[in-house]
């Protein structure tokens, strides 16, 4: 579980960092964003980015593949030599997973554990001066806790991931 939430100033962000250390959190799990393009790095895990990479290579060969096979069913297999027709297929797929991989990359290919219209506001924030300050929670039971110590500290659009950490 991941809370979000926005500041107005820089010495607010200081203040709920410090609110949130006496609660047992340490300041390394705490994230400030103040660019808009830091914000799309925050909603997007680092393993959610790896599993959308790793499907695009997937994706990428089974496609290139199939385009060699098609290939060789198109052309025939007569003009090519013994070596050269299963290495059509192989080769189609491993260029085609690069493609994939690098489709895949941008995350694209999993669902965000942030809905894109509550990114989309977040990034709409941070451009307006403010901070996002972002942390692991590791129950649900310490949210309500978490986020009377932040609205003290002056934090305002709240959002939490429903899974636990």
């Amino acid at each position: 579980m991941k809370v979000y939430c926005t500041v107005s100033r820089l010495e607010q962000a200081n203040a709920a960092i410090a609110r949130i250390q006496l609660l047992g959190f340490m300041p390394e799990d705490v994230i400030v964003a103040n660019q808009p393009s830091e914000v799309e790095n925050l909603v997007h895990t680092e393993s959610e980015m790896t599993r959308s990479t790793v499907l695009g290579a997937i994706y990428g060969f089974v496609a290139g593949f199939l385009l060699g096979i098609l290939n060789l069913a198109i052309t025939g297999h007569g003009v090519w030599s013994m070596w050269g027709v299963p290495l059509i297929p192989i080769i189609g797929g491993l260029c085609w997973s690069l493609v994939g991989s690098i489709i895949g990359c941008g995350g694209i290919l999993v669902s965000p554990k942030v809905p894109k219209e509550i990114a989309h506001r977040f990034e709409e924030k941070v451009a307006d001066a403010k901070l996002l300050v972002t942390f692991p929670l590791h129950s649900s039971k310490e949210l309500s806790g978490v986020r009377a110590t932040l609205l003290e500290a002056g934090a305002t659009d709240f959002f939490y991931t429903g899974d636990a950490a």
